[in-house]
């Protein structure tokens, strides 16, 4: 290659050029290596998730059975979203889906169900917990639990929709957070 440099002369303008151009790349190469996953949206396939489970259930008196292994099997859950025999986000962690943070089932004449998204590293909890929702939601709390559990509703001290210093304030290294719907 140096061969090939060599004999030709490189003008200034030339130089210039071929030096924005690396510049340009070595941004760009930054830019994809540094972007983090965890800035994707949620909100839509918390609302397909939710859409999926009401229109499953719509003719029962409540959610009774309802966890991640029966919303798979009875195909609730869209299937690009399958993997192994469990449900994953478009951020990568994993979803369980039943009547509390473990993903238990749901027992007879309750009428609430959760969506868990487990493992979220600081940034994925954050980006998570700034998901918004309308009145036509359901959404009744969200629970974040690290080394300690908080829970958010409408009213209270720690109120709904969450802020970005509260969700900054409550996200630690590892972290699960629960949707609880009516």
């Amino acid at each position: 290659m140096l061969y090939v440099f060599k004999n030709k002369s490189l003008t200034m303008g030339g130089l210039l050029s071929l030096v924005g151009i690396l510049a340009f790349g070595l941004f760009l190469l930054i830019f994809l290596l540094l972007k983090s996953p965890a800035s994707t949206d949620v909100s839509d396939e918390i609302k397909s998730i939710t859409q999926a489970i009401r229109k499953h259930y719509q003719k029962q008196i409540d959610y009774r059975g309802l966890n991640t292994a029966s919303a798979i099997k009875e195909n609730i859950i869209p299937l690009q979203m399958i993997r192994s025999n469990k449900v994953f986000s478009k951020n990568s962690s994993e979803i369980l889906i039943g009547s509390d943070i473990e993903g238990n089932i749901i027992s007879p004449f309750v009428n609430t169900f959760s969506v868990v998204y487990k493992n979220l590293n600081k940034q994925k909890c954050q980006n998570v917990l700034l998901t918004t929702f309308d009145e036509t939601s359901g959404l009744l709390s969200i629970t974040v639990s690290n080394k300690e559990i908080y829970e958010f509703t409408y009213g209270g001290d720690m109120t709904l929709p969450i802020s970005k210093e509260a969700a900054k304030k409550y996200c630690t290294v590892k972290n699960d957070v629960m949707f609880t719907f009516e």
